[in-house]
């Protein structure tokens, strides 16, 4: 999403993210928390890439938010990825601060998974969803992520979400990490099986209505 990408991604072809550009959304997404809705409402899409990346178009800062959260989420948006912080930095600020990062801790025990996860979560989604090729272990956790904001019944964006999802997965031990490796693993098979049958079965299928024919 636009709203969300760093100025780099609309300027320099083939641009490859990595953790500044982490830093990037979770600004927008500090930002999005303090002011209690999506960030650039009302913009078109079709230019809104270019008046980031070439405008440094941001949003403005809601009255009222604390000026050391401000002057956070202002670092993390930074147009020059060298000079935006850590993810270190970034926790340890918000660690010293209250208001909006209450919220940004309610929401994150709220959605963050369960454990052990329950593989039928997951299958519960394979008949309406086909794209499970390269169905990671962060994959797998930001989906338990989705499915446990929407059993909480939080009105939440989608990208809200999958932005807490990824700072609550660089903080989880490595067994839990390990589990929802071992979970799409499970997945990603289970989808293999899926399809090698219905192949199997549509190909019989077309067999015999060409034998009809015949």
């Amino acid at each position: 999403m636009a709203e969300y990408n760093e100025p780099q991604l609309f300027k320099i072809i083939n641009y490859k993210k990595d953790k500044k550009s982490d830093i990037y959304s979770l600004g927008v997404l500090l930002w999005e928390i303090s002011s209690g809705r999506p960030p650039f409402l009302g913009y078109s899409r079709i230019v809104l890439g270019s008046h980031i990346s070439y405008l440094d178009l941001r949003e403005k800062p809601v009255e009222g938010t604390p000026l050391e959260y401000q002057q956070l989420y202002q670092k993390c948006w930074n147009g020059d990825p060298d000079l935006r912080p850590d993810i270190d930095e970034v926790y340890e600020a918000l660690s010293n601060m209250s208001g909006p990062t209450n919220q940004i801790r309610s929401l994150s025990l709220q959605i963050r998974p369960l454990f052990p996860p329950d593989l039928t979560d997951f299958l519960r989604v394979l008949p309406k969803h086909r794209k499970f090729r390269g169905f990671s272990g962060f994959v797998a956790y930001r989906k338990a992520c989705l499915l446990r904001a929407k059993n909480q019944g939080l009105n939440l964006p989608l990208s809200t979400i999958s932005s807490i999802a990824s700072i609550l997965w660089r903080n989880e031990s490595v067994d839990i990490k390990n589990t929802f490796l071992d979970i799409a693993k499970q997945v990603t098979h289970i989808y293999d099986f899926h399809n090698a049958q219905f192949g199997n079965i549509s190909n019989y299928i077309i067999e015999i209505r060409h034998q009809n024919l015949h």
